[in-house]
């Protein structure tokens, strides 16, 4: 599932994600990568470093197409680009 959620997105605040061997990473620019942990929803991580959280959504073939960005009482949505 991860290699699904990887890759970069359109946005005001744009952050990467990777799959390193050990786990899904976030990164904003500028700032450190981020360990993610799955919540408790499907497609909801937690970046505990940042107070935040990421929801994925998908289409009707189950592919990524946009992330949520949940921080601080903002909502920063980013469209999946390749």
């Amino acid at each position: 599932m991860g290699r699904r959620l990887i890759g970069g997105g359109a946005c005001l605040f744009n952050v990467n994600l990777t799959m390193p061997a050990d786990g899904l990473l976030v990164q904003a620019p500028g700032q450190q990568p981020a360990p993610m942990t799955a919540g408790t929803e499907k497609d909801t991580f937690e970046i505990a470093a940042a107070g935040a959280t990421i929801v994925f959504s998908r289409d009707d073939t189950d592919r990524v197409v946009e992330r949520v960005l949940y921080q601080a009482g903002n909502e920063t949505r980013a469209t999946r680009v390749e």
